[in-house]
């Protein structure tokens, strides 16, 4: 084959790639916002050009704004296009990398592996800047040519001003420094032969590209909608760029743990990630190239080896997330930078392996089919209108003067996004709890709203809530993700729950619009099941107010039914079995209330399983624990009353080894000895009254029992 057809082919093949995977993603994304981490963050700021979290991404902001002044759908909408633009762009350059180095074969699975990659994928759908971030460092990386055994002041130049540039994307790009030190140190840039006037150029370029920044200030002063740590003051600005409210780190969880305690399971995931998305057969080829690379072109190797190493394991390290569902879904996309570099292996192994066993293409192929049908199901959010509905619930069934509290990410940034794209009910107050502490976010809720400066709503502070609806003159209402003191009153209302108010307001379910799939375990993505749950806690709570504040105007046939609805949308709920177990057991229909308890600890059991698993925090592990005694506490009342005592004695021991000072299952443990072993009875009646000397019931029992020894 002559360069010539060799060239057309190469133009032919990137041009399929790009095509089919922009149409690839296209035809999956959500046609708005997408329950995804930031998304509805990202696309408020790029509408407004605000400044967003640290270290607020203005490269990304900007590109954004301009993508959302086309003429296509939504302005969120077209951010999404942005991201599916991205991406397909990076699978074709990764193409071009790819085969200009190892062939037309090796370029052409790599990119066939890489375009169907599952996390890919999905940044390639949602308002985020992670596949325009992979498609940066593959541009970075061609223009560094590590394979170029020399450089010129011009790629020099260009390098310097394009990497501070991208800078302005994502933060993380300085992970590269390492491997870019390396190349250039490789490629004799280092020598006594550059002058020092080229090394001020340089740092001229690289100072006028970072000079993207100034966006921060700049716009800070000219107070937009959002205004993230009000960069404006220098102070802030250096905080921002160094993101020192998340403890310099990627989120404040890891500051939870001791530095490196996670390390082992961050590379465990991060290991089933990359069995997910390259298959055994994908990793094997990693491995082998890496080992020849590592014998043939051992400076090439390094140079890949350091951008892995720092991008991946080293980041993992520092990160110290723990591997459960939130926080890996927080980590899954920086995956994706390290990923990136052990491509470059798994094309010198598919090179090698070609050569050797021209044949294996079937078995390359089979591997991506393999991969290609579950990761097509998975990434497919055509229909996922989960985040815009949650918001568009939320705001549309409030009454007036009211004011709406949300903690985490998604139920807050999509309500934002309802708001300020959308214009849904902008009158009402949206306060976000983790930021109600800050000054900056003071100062920008109230000019956002004009009715006064927040104060820090704290989960232990019951004052704060009472002085914050004083302060603002509005009923306050939370959402499912917010974290209430213990024993304040609320009343639910849907999605949401009234704060110091012990009078629900006429249920506004008929109200709601929920499209698409409203099963918990069936959700595809840690956010959508997250913002699903959310409707069963409507259900459950609602539920559970009316067991605690029985009325005679609600039927129990609707808290029946709000119990079963909310367990339809969620298998995985302990507290609904228990909350039937006790209405049973209020009925005397025994035998239903012991299947409906030991259903609850089976649930609780598998959450304890889990909070192992999840290296979860001792306060969540303890809150599980207790949860599960009752549930076997209950299991044995119920057993008692059907006449099995030595069942219903396990099950007292059971929740007794979960919850020590639970005092109720010494006195059932004392009743069960009665008139069998008084010294039993008296030594559980004592340990009852110990734990809870207010136990009426024991202290009469007690009574008795001493009355009756004299």
């Amino acid at each position: 084959m002559n360069d010539e057809s060799q060239i057309r082919i190469n133009i032919w093949l990137t041009s399929f790639f790009f095509i089919f995977s922009f149409t690839l993603y296209l035809y999956t994304m959500p046609p708005d916002i997408a329950p995804y981490r930031d998304a509805g963050e990202m696309a408020v700021a790029a509408q407004t050009l605000s400044v967003a979290h640290p270290p607020s991404y203005p490269l990304y902001i900007l590109l954004g704004h301009c993508f959302q002044k086309l003429p296509l759908g939504s302005p969120t909408f077209r951010l999404n296009l942005l991201s599916a633009l991205a991406g397909a762009s990076a699978v074709a350059l990764l193409f071009q990398l790819i085969s200009s180095s190892f062939g037309l074969g090796a370029g052409t699975l790599v990119a066939s592996f890489w375009m169907i990659n599952l996390t890919f994928w999905h940044v390639s759908q949602v308002s985020e800047m992670y596949s325009l971030h992979v498609l940066l460092i593959l541009l970075l990386w061609k223009i560094l040519d590590p394979t170029a055994s020399t450089t010129s002041r011009p790629k020099v130049f260009l390098f310097s001003f394009m990497v501070a540039l991208f800078l302005g994307n994502r933060s993380d790009l300085l992970l590269l420094l390492p491997a870019i030190l390396w190349i250039f140190y490789r490629q004799q840039f280092f020598s006594s032969k550059t002058s020092l006037r080229t090394y001020f150029f340089a740092l001229g370029f690289f100072l006028l590209g970072f000079s993207i920044y100034l966006y921060l200030p700049i716009r800070s002063n000219q107070t937009p909608w959002l205004n993230w740590n009000n960069p404006s003051h220098w102070s802030n600005f250096a905080a921002s760029l160094t993101r020192k409210s998340y403890g310099a780190s990627l989120d404040m969880l890891s500051k939870q743990y001791q530095t490196g305690e996670l390390f082992g399971a961050n590379l465990w995931k991060n290991a089933e990630h990359l069995k997910e998305n390259m298959g055994w057969l994908g990793l094997l080829l990693c491995f082998l190239g890496s080992a020849l690379q590592a014998r043939q072109e051992s400076s090439r190797w390094f140079a890949i080896f350091l951008a892995y190493f720092f991008s991946g394991p080293l980041f993992l390290f520092l990160a110290n997330m723990p591997p459960n569902p939130h926080a890996m879904a927080i980590v899954e996309p920086h995956y994706l930078f390290s990923d990136i570099f052990l491509l470059f292996w798994m094309a010198y192994g598919i090179r090698a392996l070609l050569n050797k066993y021209p044949w294996a293409w079937a078995l390359c192929l089979g591997q991506l089919l393999v991969l290609m049908i579950p990761h097509t199901i998975h990434s497919f959010r055509r229909w996922n209108f989960l985040a815009q509905d949650y918001a568009h619930n939320v705001l549309s069934s409030l009454p007036p003067q009211s004011l709406v509290v949300a903690r985490k990410d998604v139920p807050l940034f999509s309500l934002w996004h309802q708001q300020v794209l959308l214009k849904n009910n902008s009158s009402i107050p949206l306060l976000a709890q983790g930021l109600s502490g800050t000054p900056w976010y003071q100062d920008n809720f109230n000019r956002q709203y004009g009715i006064g400066k927040p104060i820090s709503l704290k989960q232990n502070d019951p004052e704060s809530w009472e002085k914050t609806q004083s302060l603002l003159s509005r009923r306050v209402f939370a959402t499912h993700d917010t974290e209430l003191p213990n024993f304040m009153n609320t009343a639910p209302y849907g999605l949401v729950a009234e704060i110091q108010s012990s009078t629900p307001l006429q249920e506004p379910w008929p109200l709601y619009v929920l499209r698409g799939n409203d099963r918990y375990e069936e959700q595809t993505d840690f956010f959508s099941s997250d913002l699903v749950e959310a409707y069963a806690l409507g259900w459950y709570r609602q539920a559970a107010f009316h067991i605690t504040h029985p009325s005679p105007k609600e039927k129990q046939g609707n808290i029946d039914r709000a119990l079963y609805l909310a367990w339809g949308i969620k298998k995985e709920f302990p507290e609904i079995p228990l909350s039937l177990g006790i209405l049973e057991s209020n009925r005397g229909h025994w035998p239903s209330a012991a299947h409906f308890f030991r259903r609850s600890t089976q649930l609780y059991e598998r959450q304890r399983i889990q909070t192992e698993a999840y290296h979860s925090l001792p306060a969540l592990k303890d809150s599980v624990r207790s949860s599960s005694a009752l549930a076997y506490l209950n299991l044995g009342v119920s057993l008692e009353k059907q006449g099995k005592k030595e069942e219903a004695e396990k099950m007292y021991q059971e929740a007794l080894e979960r919850n020590p000072q639970l005092a109720e299952a010494h006195y059932n443990t004392a009743i069960l000895y009665w008139n069998r072993d008084w010294n039993r009875v008296l030594e559980e009646l004592r340990e009852t009254l110990r734990l809870d000397p207010n136990h009426l019931r024991a202290r009469q029992a007690l009574g008795q029992v001493e009355r009756r020894g004299k």
